[in-house]
């Protein structure tokens, strides 16, 4: 298990919940890469381990009891696959969180990518858009033969990561039955910044790798269009071309919020939010697209002079 952290603790939740799911010291073990890159925290962690699987967590994700029995047993029939689930809510959300997560699985916000955050259908092969790397396992030789993460990109390292993979050949699989449980975002400065910070990923994501999205571009698109119509042609012009369309798109976010069960003030204050949030995706694509420029065909990687320290949690020596 590889886990990156800026701040090393000894009671950080992944490892109190790794404490109750039946690792053999003998075969198993846990390192915590402290720093302030983690992609480059996550390549270092797994050139210093010594397992045939890796299993990528965050300092806050809460896997399951039988979690690493499943993994097992799913791989004595597909070895050489990147496997997924879900990351569900921990069963104490506060309102604030389970709005939150209801944003992130609404797939009129997020797309394909809703599957992250809710338990639905059966394991299929899939693509990037259902992993996230706060939850995430490949064979050792499978990472090993990709190269590990590019560390110029944080986040979408994994993204980019696996798009390497589908290139050589190597499946990715989302099993929804496997998943792990992590807080959500507290807050609306949170949710935005984290919009924000995705949107840049992906933006840097896209120049980096030199393939373009039209479809992960449409935020970045749509936002300056709006600016330029409301620069242009003033408010009520902009209102009139922009308010139908947006009316729409809120109110089917507030469906799927209703649909989840939020109390219908938050599902209303969600709709409301939503386009919003697709601008802070927007601004932060356009962020990253002129950062992923600048750092195209550069050697030198996010975080390079960092100092990086492995704390081997769990595993005989």
């Amino acid at each position: 298990m590889i886990v990156p952290v800026e701040n090393f603790n000894p009671e950080l939740p992944v490892l109190q919940s790794l404490e109750l799911a039946g690792l053999d010291p003998a075969i198993d073990e846990v390192i915590v890469a402290e720093g302030r890159a983690p992609s480059r925290q996550r390549n270092q962690a797994v050139l210093a381990s010594r397992g045939e699987w890796i299993v990528f967590l965050d300092a806050d994700s809460q896997v399951p009891a039988d979690y690493f029995k499943k993994v097992v047993t799913f791989y004595e029939k597909r070895p050489r696959v990147i496997l997924g689930g879900p990351v569900l809510l921990t069963e104490e959300a506060s309102e604030m969180e389970r709005l939150a997560q209801a944003l992130f699985s609404s797939p009129w916000l997020m797309g394909r990518s809703a599957s992250r955050y809710q338990s639905v259908g059966v394991a299929r092969e899939t693509d990037q858009a259902e992993l996230i790397l706060c939850h995430l396992v490949t064979p050792r030789e499978v990472w090993i033969e990709l190269g590990g993460f590019d560390e110029r990109l944080y986040p979408n390292e994994e993204n980019e990561w696996m798009d390497r993979a589908e290139s050589k050949g190597i499946r990715l699989i989302h099993d929804p039955s496997l998943f792990i449980r992590r807080p959500q975002r507290e807050s609306y400065e949170a949710l935005f910044h984290t919009f924000f910070r995705y949107g840049k990923g992906r933006g840097e994501q896209m120049m980096i790798s030199r393939q373009i999205s039209w479809l992960h571009l449409i935020p970045a698109l749509m936002f300056p269009l709006f600016i330029l119509t409301v620069a242009v042609l003033g408010f009520g012009w902009s209102y009139s071309l922009f308010s139908g369309p947006v009316g729409i798109y809120a109110v089917a976010v507030m469906a799927t919020l209703f649909w989840k069960e939020i109390p219908w003030q938050n599902a209303f204050l969600g709709g409301m939010l939503a386009p919003l949030l697709m601008g802070a995706y927007g601004m932060g694509e356009i962020t990253g697209l002129y950062g992923g420029y600048l750092k195209r065909g550069k050697e030198e990687t996010a975080g390079e002079f960092e100092e990086i320290s492995l704390h081997k949690i769990f595993g005989a020596e």
